[in-house]
């Protein structure tokens, strides 16, 4: 499956995908200029971020804005780092059908290895070597 290499993730942090899925929900205006003022995070991190929770459902574009997905309600409505957490997070990645494409195994034990990820990234969606491979280490 070809995926477009800007949905793949580069975001480092689930716990900075959940503060921008919460900028999401909470703001009047949601957006990219919301999510920096919030966050602290430059105009291409906040993109990286909205994208990473885009990729996981918790998120989606609606005539330009962006809004909550049901898993997204799902991941506000549970306490920061716990299990419920993790589990919403999880079923996220197992629904993702860009994370399916190139990381099927991601979350299975043995943990497929850096670059099995990357050359499946790059097979996937045409990004070069050294992009593929940054991209897998966030995953």
């Amino acid at each position: 499956m070809t995926v477009r290499g800007q949905d793949v993730p580069q975001a480092n942090s689930l716990e900075r995908v959940r503060e921008v899925v919460g900028v999401v929900g909470s703001a009047r205006v949601p957006g990219l200029e919301a999510v920096q003022k919030a966050t602290g995070l430059s105009a291409r991190h906040a993109s990286y971020y909205l994208n990473a929770a885009a990729t996981l459902g918790l998120i989606k574009e609606v005539a330009g804005r962006w809004v909550l997905g049901a898993l997204g309600h799902e991941l506000l409505a549970t306490p920061k780092a716990s299990d419920a957490e993790s589990a919403v997070l999880r079923r996220a990645a197992e629904l993702s059908s860009v994370l399916q494409a190139v990381a099927p195994d991601l979350l299975r034990t043995p943990r497929p290895s850096l670059e099995k990820l990357a050359r499946r990234i790059r097979e996937g969606s045409g990004l070069a070597d050294a992009t593929s491979r940054r991209r897998a280490q966030t995953l």
